[in-house]
Parts: structure tokens; sequence; C-alpha cells
């Protein structure tokens, strides 16, 4: 089963979800990966923060960069 079907699924359940207390630990489940996702994407030191503007300046001098029309002529074609 893809992905797209099991997400349309999920919905359509959840439409017909009466339970607040489901409902509550659902939103729960959300905000807790959102907020996780955050945390990993984050810098949480200076020092973290300069090793990442320092890997981004060595794929700038070795050529390691993509134009925005590079990017989009990907997601089209994958799309």
């Amino acid at each position: 089963m893809d992905i797209v079907l099991k997400k349309m699924q999920l919905i359509e359940w959840l439409t017909r979800v009466e339970d607040e207390e489901l409902i509550r630990i659902i939103e729960q489940v959300r905000r807790d990966s959102i907020n996780d996702a955050y945390k990993t994407r984050t810098p949480s030191s200076l020092a973290e923060i300069e090793k990442k503007l320092d890997r981004a300046e060595a794929d700038i001098v070795s050529g390691r960069i993509y134009s925005q029309r590079d990017i989009e002529t990907y997601f089209k074609r994958k799309g």
C-alpha cells in the first residue's frame, strides 16, 4: 500500500472518530512530532552553527551547490 493511500485512509478514519481523548492523544503525537523535527534541524549551540557554516562554505568551494532552477527541474521530473 502506498503512502498516499495510507494517508487518505487515516483522514477518512479520523473524520469519523468521536472519542475526544483519542483526538487529544493524536494531537499530542502531532505536536511531539513537530517539536522533534524542529529540534533535530535547529543548531543548539554557536559551535554547531559554525560547523554548519563551515560545511556550507566547503560545499560552495567544491561546487556542491544547486541553483533554484536545478531544484525545480529535479522536482518537476520526479513529481
